[in-house]
C-alpha cells in the first residue's frame, strides 16, 4: 500500500456492555494498493462501484459509516446492538474536524 489515511474510529457497544466497548475498531482508506487482495474469515473479497455498494449483504453499521470514510471525512462512529450483536439498536457518528496545521 502506497498511502494509507486513518479516518476513523468505531466503538461497538453490546446491551450488556453500554459503558465501555467491546471492539474498537480504527478505519483507514488506502487511495492506491499493490499487490493481490486476500480474503479472510470475514467474507470473501469483491470489487464494487462506490455507488452500487451492496449494504443489504454487508455489516448493519456500514451503511452509516462506510460513506463518510470513503469520502475521507474523519469522525467516530459509535454502535450499539442488542444481545451478542444481533441486532443494531443505535448508533452515532460524530464528524471530526481536521488538526490545524502549525506554520513554521
Amino acid at each position: 500500500m502506497k498511502s494509507l489515511e486513518e479516518v476513523g474510529l468505531m466503538y461497538f457497544y453490546n446491551k450488556t456492555q453500554r459503558l465501555s466497548p467491546v471492539w474498537t475498531v480504527h478505519t483507514f482508506i488506502a487511495r492506491q494498493f499493490d499487490g493481490v487482495p486476500i480474503g479472510g474469515r470475514e467474507g470473501r473479497l469483491k470489487l464494487f462501484n462506490f455507488d452500487a455498494l451492496p449494504f443489504d449483504e454487508m455489516w448493519e453499521d456500514d451503511q452509516y459509516w462506510y460513506r463518510v470514510a470513503l469520502d475521507g471525512i474523519r469522525f467516530d462512529g459509535l454502535f450499539y446492538f442488542s444481545g451478542d450483536f444481533e441486532k443494531l439498536i443505535d448508533h452515532r457518528i460524530e464528524v471530526k474536524s481536521l488538526p490545524s496545521k502549525i506554520e513554521s
